[in-house]
């Protein structure tokens, strides 16, 4: 992805919740409105109106299956200063409204895998330096997209000792169509030892940090294609019972083999999903 175009992505992505302007975003990236406009369909396949309408849909369903907020929080939670405004952008994406969803979803039995060896807890983790590169697409092209990710990866030495990689996953696969689903390959890196500088790394890589904060965690072993299920208990057991509602920064795999490398059969991975 265009630098430039990935760098207003990332801007959207983390004011979410603010009232985001088109022309603000294409002058903080040092583009014109006509250029950044056509520069970002032909690299998203989308408006860039439409990209941040469709991530502010996606975080709004995310709160309202597993948080108790009320609907006016939600809707300020994801951009609108009206709970109306919201209700009425809702309801023409989804075809019905933000209460009949949340009633829909909650009113369905939910049938959770046994996860009785792997129980979820609370853990604070400090900001980690992420070398990083973003995908859009399918998320069963996972093993293709971390194949990739390490192809690319320049001579780390002890920078990249802890052999720690880390996913990061902005959307639900169920939810969002399977050509836009957003996903970060990273490792973790100590940047003081780093031995390429910030200012040497390749242009297809970049150099971001993760959330630092509270994170509600279990760990995955099994099979690749059910770890939104494994979502769905973190969620079920831990972030509702507890009052917790998700923060506004994507989840964490974080893994100690990347997962091309990984018997998909059986997947081991840390999930972390920010909390506040």
């Amino acid at each position: 992805m265009d630098a430039r175009i990935l760098g207003a992505v990332r801007l959207m992505e983390r004011n979410i919740g603010e009232d985001v302007q088109i022309d603000a975003v294409a002058s903080a990236v040092d583009l014109s409105l006509h250029h950044f406009h056509r520069l970002f369909v032909s690299e998203t396949n989308e408006t860039p109106a439409a990209f941040l309408r469709r991530i502010r849909m996606n975080e709004a369903v995310f709160r309202l299956k597993w948080a108790d907020e009320a609907t006016g929080e939600i809707a300020h939670a994801v951009g609108f200063r009206s709970r109306p405004a919201f209700a009425r952008a809702f309801e023409r994406q989804f075809g019905v409204t933000p209460a009949a969803y949340r009633k829909s979803f909650r009113g369905e039995a939910m049938t959770l895998r046994d996860h009785a060896g792997f129980p979820v807890f609370m853990r604070e983790l400090p900001a980690m330096q992420i070398l990083s590169r973003r995908y859009i697409g399918d998320i069963f092209r996972m093993r293709t997209y971390w194949e990739d990710f390490c192809a690319r990866l320049p001579e780390l030495g002890e920078s990249a000792r802890s052999k720690l990689y880390v996913g990061q996953i902005y959307d639900d696969p169920r939810i969002t169509p399977p050509d836009k689903v957003r996903y970060d390959c990273g490792i973790v890196l100590d940047v003081e030892s780093f031995p390429l500088g910030r200012e040497r790394i390749p242009p297809e890589l970049e150099l971001i940090e993760t959330y630092p904060g509270t994170y509600a965690s279990i760990r995955h072993i099994g099979h690749y294609s059910s770890i939104p299920d494994t979502y769905d208990v973190l969620c079920h057991k831990l972030v509702i019972p507890i009052g917790r509602v998700p923060a506004a920064a994507p989840a964490l795999e974080i893994h100690t083999a990347p997962r091309h490398l990984q018997d998909p059969e059986c997947v081991d991975v840390t999930i972390m999903m920010p909390v506040e």
